[in-house]
């Protein structure tokens, strides 16, 4: 039920719900219309690459750790934390989506660099037997060739959990400084959650906006941005949905 409340008060979802009611409008046309116009023309504006590309960079508020060279920090661990999986007919069991794939490659690069271990975050998805870390671990043996020690927290189902339970495991290695891999945009929601759990937290972003892409842009590229596209308005959803998981967040710890 959760799931599904959510979805409907995020766009695109809520948008279109409120464009029907203006539609459907009892009584006054004009209201009606006026309602229905601005719910599709703000729809709009969050399908566009202009505006989901926007919205998703402001939360990107922690630089990527260096590409190459030393990293002059004193972690003991790296946690990976999960986003989606996949049931495919081709593997005989869950697959990581291609988000979780990202923070994947992203912790085992890492860990190869820095030769700490490894633990993967993620409980189980409806009607799924396998969690989420556990196909995580499985990919970084398999797919990533990751010799290093992969502990589990497969209970959770939320940010907020996945802090606790990869907490209440790490401390019983004696592991209280990590390096915390997700994208870069959902970092700041899990930072304040690891740390609210007692970790000391450097944050290790991955796939973020390339800023040197949006210099001196060319004609082109700039009218593409105003363009709608599937991805923009994922981008846009994405920006909401961690906008109010963060606000609420902040709220729930400093109550």
């Amino acid at each position: 039920m959760y799931q599904l409340l959510k979805a409907m008060a995020l766009p695109p979802a809520s948008l279109l719900i409120i464009a029907l009611i203006g539609h459907f409008w009892p009584g006054k046309m004009k209201t009606g219309r006026r309602v229905t116009s601005i719910s599709l023309i703000l729809l709009y504006l969050l399908a566009t690459p202009l505006v989901g590309d926007a919205l998703l960079s402001r939360l990107e508020v922690f630089p990527p750790l260096p590409a190459s060279g030393p990293i002059l920090q004193d972690a003991q661990a790296i946690v990976v934390l999960s986003a989606e999986a996949r049931q495919e007919l081709e593997y005989p069991s869950l697959s990581p989506g291609p988000m979780t794939l990202e923070r994947l490659r992203y912790g085992a690069w890492l860990q190869r660099r820095t030769g700490l271990p490894i633990l993967v975050a993620g409980g189980t998805m409806l009607g799924q037997p396998d969690s989420l870390a556990s196909t995580m671990r499985q990919s970084l043996t398999e797919d990533f060739r990751s010799s290093s020690i992969v502990w589990l927290e497969d209970q959770s189902q939320d940010t907020h959990q996945n802090a606790i339970r990869s907490a209440e495991v790490l401390r019983a290695q004696g592991i209280t400084r990590i390096f915390l891999v997700t994208h870069a945009w959902h970092m700041p929601r899990a930072k304040l959650s690891f740390e609210h759990a007692g970790l000391t937290v450097i944050p290790a972003p991955t796939a973020s906006h390339n800023e040197d892409a949006r210099k001196n842009p060319s004609i082109e590229s700039r009218i593409s941005k105003l363009l709608p596209s599937a991805q923009a308005l994922r981008d846009s959803y994405f920006a909401f949905h961690e906008m109010g998981g963060l606000a609420f967040y902040w709220l729930e710890f400093h109550s």
